[in-house]
């Protein structure tokens, strides 16, 4: 009874079969139990490659199944430093390129249409951005979405158990909502009657559907900077600003 009592109070946390981290330990050690018991030299050899190469890319990227496209989204430009001692004013900092280019570009069409919001028609210019942030959010969403691929579980960008859950299903979510919001513009009017997904047209002429929206994927917005900014005060201070920001734009668009 005692030995029972012991063993349920002990900090010990099971580690699950599933984990990447079991998975990657079990290979290593049957990599080199092989290589061990093995006399063929360029067969030990070639596990030695493996077993440093496990070892270099550690449990995540070990698991990914395509490694290629794993080092575009989460490696590519993690490691570049800015010039003059400005690595402390990047708020994106460790992150890859594409992370940064991301981030960036989302945040200028968040401010973009927090701008636009007071007026009364959607230019043919915030159409044009819109669709070309669609098209960059798509290809962004595709590219993360395969770099998380496993080998057992293809489905892993959706997996609410990883540490950028929120990252992935705030992207997922805001994609949604910008090829919603453009194919319901694209149901509207121009000014001459017809038909348009790039003209200008009015407010309006929108749907509550596309309003929500609108402000559904300003949320997300504001939800994937906050899971991809590492830096807690620089975190706290803009995620405020681009909330307030999306409410006193969506007062306006609604009314």
């Amino acid at each position: 009874m005692q030995a029972l009592i012991v063993l349920y109070n002990a900090p010990l946390q099971m580690k699950r079969l599933t984990k990447p981290e079991y998975r990657f330990q079990l290979q290593l050690e049957r990599t080199r139990r092989i290589q061990t018991l093995s006399t063929d030299e360029h067969l030990v050899a070639r596990l030695e490659r493996d077993v440093n190469q496990m070892e270099t890319d550690g449990p995540t990227k070990w698991c990914a199944t395509y490694r290629g496209v794993y080092y575009i989204a989460f490696e590519l430009g993690s490691d570049w430093t800015l010039p003059f001692g400005l690595d402390s004013l990047d708020p994106w900092a460790g992150r890859s390129l594409l992370v940064h280019l991301h981030n960036v570009w989302m945040t200028l069409y968040l401010i973009w249409n927090m701008h636009t919001s007071t007026q009364e028609t959607i230019s043919a210019q915030d159409n044009w951005f819109r669709v070309l942030t669609l098209a960059f959010q798509t290809s962004f969403v595709l590219i993360v979405f395969t770099a998380e691929m496993r080998r057992w579980q293809w489905l892993h960008f959706f997996n609410w158990s990883t540490k950028r859950r929120v990252a992935n299903w705030s992207n997922a979510a805001l994609c949604f909502c910008l090829w919603s919001e453009t194919l319901s513009i694209c149901g509207t009017d121009d000014a001459s009657g017809a038909k348009t997904c790039l003209g200008e047209t009015g407010k309006n002429a929108q749907s509550s559907f596309t309003v929500f929206i609108w402000g559904l994927g300003k949320v997300c917005n504001v939800m994937n900077f906050a899971s991809e900014t590492p830096s807690v005060l620089l975190l706290g201070q803009v995620s405020l600003i681009i909330a307030h920001m999306s409410i006193y734009g969506n007062k306006h668009y609604l009314g």
